[in-house]
């Protein structure tokens, strides 16, 4: 029998700019594959800044226009998202950061639940992040399951930086309202089965499609990224300790940094020698065509390791920091190079530019991976599914 599945999300799916709607939709679309009956229902809050009212309507028709008659809506309204704010702010001030569970739980959202939920009646809902598992509380299905995305009980001590954060028994009692809980990582999975033993834990990752870039033997280094904090201070570990290490040894060597980081970076970095910034690009394979080598060198934060993943995905040389190699896929198939030493980087890049055969090599071992842990995504949702 085709399961009815109500996702709930504040994230829209599209357009694709960032990683968690990449992941929502993916997940959407497995769904779909299985032969699920999917809806979505986007709860869109809308900020008070310049540009926010054109963005949010923007996201509102495109994620609209792929969801069709699958697509619900709830809007939070002006009072409420002021007073949340208000709310925020005070966490901020007096709190350290700390908030309250369901601090960015929707007013309305149990009601206008219980009214589809009695109209369409759904066998599943998946919500997305820990402060939507309210709705638990009072509405009823017959899987209530909640699809993780990070971990954020005592972030702020993880990242060892400012930022919103809970304890790990507020983020316990979230996810012991749900049967399943579904984690984007292998350690986070084991996280959340100690918090919730009687829930079914499962860890979906995000799937990847598998894109052949061309085999361009220069010495072009890559690396994509948004403007998060962590991403910014990872690059300019790079920059600082391990790019130049590379340019005495290959005066020709291009590091070629492209997405929303360029903003923050460029007055400090634009003028240096070798350092080339693209901005925002459409595709992605427009900057990952330009180069056999990419990198990753975040060194903090939690959750999915993206870049890494994006970056197999195309084919690439990959170069990460260890952190960036936290929960991934299967860490021995992984063709990945780790190393926190800046001169382990440099040697690395010294053998496979002096030794080509090694990079095609890397470029297969990419595609096996890709393909291994889409089958393991797919075999976690079968499963998910039939329990």
């Amino acid at each position: 029998m085709t399961k009815k599945i109500l996702i709930i999300s504040k994230v829209n799916t599209h357009p694709l700019e960032m990683g968690n709607s990449k992941a929502i939709l993916a997940q959407a679309e497995i769904l779909k594959q299985l032969g699920c009956d999917v809806d979505f229902l986007f709860i869109q809050e809308i900020g008070f800044g310049d540009g926010q009212l054109e963005k949010a309507e923007r996201n509102l028709r495109q994620t609209k226009e792929y969801w069709g008659n699958h697509f619900l809506y709830l809007r939070i309204g002006k009072v409420e998202k002021f007073i949340k704010n208000l709310i925020s702010l005070f966490r901020q001030k007096f709190c350290g950061g700390h908030e309250g569970t369901y601090d960015k739980y929707p007013w309305e959202l149990t009601s206008y639940v219980k009214k589809i939920q009695r109209e369409r009646c759904y066998d599943i809902c998946l919500v997305q992040y820990y402060y939507l598992t309210k709705l638990f509380k009072t509405v009823r299905f017959e899987k209530m399951a909640c699809f993780t995305h990070d971990v954020f009980a005592y972030k702020n001590l993880i990242v060892n930086e400012k930022c919103a954060w809970i304890d790990a028994n507020q983020e316990a009692k979230a996810v012991q309202l749900c049967t399943d809980v579904l984690a984007i990582q292998e350690e986070e999975k084991n996280y959340y089965h100690t918090l919730s033993p009687q829930s079914k834990t499962y860890n979906v990752y995000s799937p990847y499609i598998f894109i052949e870039t061309p085999f361009v033997r220069n010495h072009n280094i890559v690396f994509l990224s948004g403007n998060n904090g962590f991403n910014q201070n990872g690059l300019r570990w790079f920059i600082d300790e391990i790019f130049p290490l590379i340019r005495r040894k290959y005066e020709d060597a291009n590091l070629i940094i492209a997405g929303g980081i360029c903003k923050v970076i460029k007055k400090q970095y634009e003028h240096i020698d070798g350092i080339e910034l693209l901005g925002y690009v459409e595709d992605p394979i427009e900057l990952y065509k330009l180069g056999d080598v990419a990198i990753n060198p975040t060194y903090q934060g939690t959750g999915l390791k993206i870049k890494t993943f994006e970056a197999i995905s195309y084919g690439k040389a990959t170069m990460v920091h260890p952190h960036s190699m936290a929960g991934v896929y299967n860490k021995e198939m992984a063709p990945l190079f780790s190393s926190d030493k800046p001169q382990e980087w440099l040697g690395f890049i010294e053998t496979i530019w002096g030794q080509p055969e090694i990079i095609r090599k890397i470029k297969k071992q990419d595609e096996l991976y890709i393909q291994s842990m889409n089958e393991y995504i797919v075999q976690e949702y079968k499963y998910f599914l039939s329990v």
